[in-house]
């Protein structure tokens, strides 16, 4: 018998079982990894969880997972989710934005990407226009947790968005934590989680 005529024979969970055995497992520290962002903290959980599984990850996903890298882009979950994709299809990354009213936490919004394309425009947006964010109010209440400079950078993004017309808002590469500060600022929390479906 061939190895072509046995793995005809197996059926798809034997054949990840076997390889479950059978592949080396990578070795994965994550004692590099500090103040992460959401994605990060989310994707390193997974790993840890066996949500994503050891045999999805290749090498450059190891070495990002061993490496002092604490934040990732959307052009990395990109690359993260297409080489997940090769053996675990189904994997999806939710970034969830929750309000708090004084009572009750109330989820607002959820934005899944999967096989679409990873852009964190839409995010931005959405929370720019619930809260009602102007660079003004950046201006005043960031200042309270933040180093200016980094207020400053926020309250400039946020004004060149808003000049922008939405064929450039769409081309701007906005960051996972840029989103977080401002629902932060504004009395939500921004959370990011990798499930499968």
């Amino acid at each position: 018998m061939t190895i072509e005529e046995a793995r005809s024979m197996m059926s798809p969970d034997a054949l990840n079982k076997l390889h479950e055995v059978v592949d080396v497992k990578p070795v994965i520290d994550f004692s590099k990894k500090v103040n992460n962002d959401i994605l990060m903290t989310a994707f390193c959980k997974a790993v840890m969880d066996d949500v994503i599984k050891p045999s999805s990850l290749n090498e450059r996903l190891v070495k990002l997972l061993n490496s002092e890298t604490n934040t990732i882009s959307q052009s990395k979950l990109k690359e993260i989710l297409d080489i997940v994709h090769e053996h675990q299809p189904n994997i999806c990354c939710c970034i969830s934005m929750d309000d708090y009213d004084g009572i009750d936490v109330i989820p607002r919004y959820d934005w899944v990407y999967k096989d679409n394309d990873v852009n964190f425009v839409v995010p931005f947006r959405t929370v720019l226009n619930f809260y009602q964010i102007t660079p003004s109010d950046i201006r005043k209440r960031m200042t309270e947790t933040l180093k200016p400079t980094i207020v400053n950078n926020v309250s400039q993004l946020v004004s060149k968005f808003y000049k922008s017309t939405k064929e450039e808002q769409n081309k701007m590469v906005i960051s996972i934590s840029t989103i977080q500060r401002l629902v932060n600022m504004s009395g939500g929390s921004l959370t990011a989680e990798f499930y499968e479906e």
